[in-house]
Formats: C-alpha cells, structure tokens, sequence
C-alpha cells in the first residue's frame, strides 16, 4: 500500500528528491548508490514549483 503513493510522488520529483522521507524505500537504492543524485532533484523540484 504504500508502494503506491510512493510511486506517484517519486514521478512527480521527476527522480528522488524526497528519497530520504517519501521514496525511501524506492529510491533507497538511487540514494545510496548517488546521494548528489537525490539533492540535484531537490533543487530542481524548487524551481518547477516556482
């Protein structure tokens, strides 16, 4: 169950800009493997938000 919202909100950061709190168990890997990776796409969630 929550597999699935987790699946929509990775989408949504277009990669896993919140890997540490929603994706964590999806992105974990993405995470792991490349932590830049995960803050590069916070940061560009900021300016698509703005």
């Amino acid at each position: 169950m929550i597999r699935t919202i987790a699946k929509p909100q990775t989408k949504k950061v277009t990669g896993c800009g919140e890997c540490r709190s929603t994706c964590q168990s999806a992105c974990k890997t993405s995470c792991t493997v490349g932590n830049q990776s995960c803050e590069r796409v916070t940061r560009e969630e900021k300016i698509e938000r703005r």
